[in-house]
């Protein structure tokens, strides 16, 4: 989780400093066609590169505190290969069934952790802030409401693009219940 944090947060900062943001993400968003034109590494490369600072930060706050945990749970291996999956799941129904935009963010990714924490620790309480704390299950459903809320702004790729969250949670769910 803390590697995939920080490659997220390092390229946010090479998009919004050093290069140009459109370039950024030309180059690592996938799009559909890329695969024919020999740009197989932006199968991967989407969920590393986000459209603006609030989509990023609440990926990183999925991550952070639900695939943290996740992570101690299963385990380095296990959790890397859940997220491997989950993003995969987000890219393939973007590619299926999504629009011709730019696949962009860790938000099928991030989703599919929020379903495998709800699936895993439903009851378990959970900070939120300032004191404040929410039972799992609604915790779940407030972050993804935020990165719902926020993508269907623009971020997250925006669009077509958009289902990719729908592939992460299906993925995530597969997954969780073919290792149980």
């Amino acid at each position: 989780v803390a590697w995939m944090i920080a490659t997220m947060a390092g390229v946010h900062f090479l998009q919004w400093t050093l290069l140009l943001p459109a370039d950024v993400q030309e180059f690592l968003g996938f799009r559909r066609g890329d695969l024919d034109v020999g740009r197989w590494w932006s199968v991967v490369t989407y969920l590393f590169v986000h459209a603006d600072v609030a989509t990023l930060l609440l990926s990183i706050y999925a991550l952070a505190v639900f695939g943290s945990r996740l992570e101690r749970e299963w385990g380095a291996r296990r959790f890397l290969a859940f997220a491997f999956l989950a993003s995969l799941g987000g890219w393939a129904l973007h590619l299926f069934i999504g629009g011709d935009g730019v696949l962009l963010s860790a938000s099928a990714l991030s989703f599919g952790v929020l379903a495998a924490h709800a699936m895993q620790w439903d009851d378990a309480e959970h900070p939120l802030a300032a004191g404040v704390s929410m039972r799992g299950r609604w915790m779940v459903v407030f972050v993804a409401t935020l990165i719902l809320l926020v993508g269907r702004r623009g971020g997250g790729g925006g669009g077509g693009a958009f289902l990719a969250h729908l592939g992460g949670v299906a993925a995530a769910w597969l997954f969780v219940r073919a290792t149980q």
